[in-house]
């Protein structure tokens, strides 16, 4: 029996659409109308805009067409853990397929958040907010195992559709337990606790602490050519320098800057005196 199509045209413009539950920071660049044809003059983002139109950089304004299956689909629940397996490795296939196919960093970059803003707005459709129906699109599904050639290599093949296409062939599997009245309430409390967890986790890793200047001592010299201790160019104390004398009968020391005094060495221990700026001593 051929497969029954119900055409149940979906206005999906981005001016009829209820898109709250995006996160606005995610979906900046869906909502401007950008052109990356030639962007910046690199070669790579020739041709960009034709995947998905000029003004429509995620595919945010499309329509859907909802196929009746002979067969009808039902989701079934198993452990959460397959899912997230399932999940990780589209997760890392799509940073594979960025990284081994994209040279030019800028149209990594590009190509990734037009990637993040399209799968974004399956979250407006999972509560039920976008008017879109909470499926997929058999077609584009169906060359999932056209991405890797049979020996683990990534496919360069032309797989003949563009954007524009998804939702031309909507499946919506039957089985959830979606309540009109109390659903909208249940998800959307789900929701936000999900975005308070996303947004609790580090998004940029830490800057690279910055590398520390070695210090240049500096050497002073005396009048007699002696070598006096070394301070620090960077130091924000002086220390008093001490002066040398030929006697014992008394020697003074002086530092503009330090708050600490030290001591005068003389050629014997007849008298000392220490001084600093900020404190005043007579020599005995």
């Amino acid at each position: 029996m051929f497969t029954k199509l119900a055409l149940l045209s979906v206005a999906a413009l981005a001016g009829n659409v209820i898109a709250a539950p995006i996160n606005p920071k995610t979906q900046s660049l869906a909502r401007r109308y950008f052109s990356f044809d030639n962007y910046d003059g690199i070669s790579s983002f020739n041709g960009f805009d034709n995947f998905y139109g000029v003004d429509n950089f995620s595919g945010f304004v499309s329509s859907q067409v909802v196929v009746e299956q002979q067969e009808e689909v039902v989701c079934q629940s198993i452990s959460i853990e397959i899912v997230q397996q399932r999940l990780l490795v589209l997760q890392e296939m799509a940073r594979r397929i960025i990284t081994e196919q994209i040279c030019e960093v800028e149209t990594q970059t590009v190509v990734f958040q037009q990637f993040v803003s399209s799968c974004s707005q399956f979250s407006s459709d999972l509560l039920r907010t976008s008017g879109r129906h909470v499926g997929f699109d058999s077609n584009i599904v169906s060359h999932f195992g056209s991405i890797v050639n049979s020996d683990g290599s990534l496919s360069t093949d032309d797989l003949g559709f563009c954007g524009l296409e998804a939702g031309q062939s909507i499946v919506v599997p039957t089985g959830n337990n979606w309540d009109s009245t109390t659903s909208p309430s249940s998800c959307g409390n789900a929701y936000s606790a999900a975005l308070s967890a996303s947004s609790s986790m580090p998004i940029t890793p830490a800057a690279p602490a910055t590398p520390v200047t070695p210090v240049t001592p500096i050497t002073s010299v005396s009048a007699d050519n002696s070598t006096l201790p070394a301070v620090a160019s960077n130091s924000t104390v002086a220390a008093a320098t001490p002066v040398l004398t030929s006697d014992s009968s008394s020697a003074t020391d002086s530092s503009s800057n330090s708050t600490v005094a030290t001591p005068v060495i003389t050629s014997d221990s007849s008298s000392a005196t220490d001084s600093s700026s900020n404190s005043t001593s007579a020599s005995s």
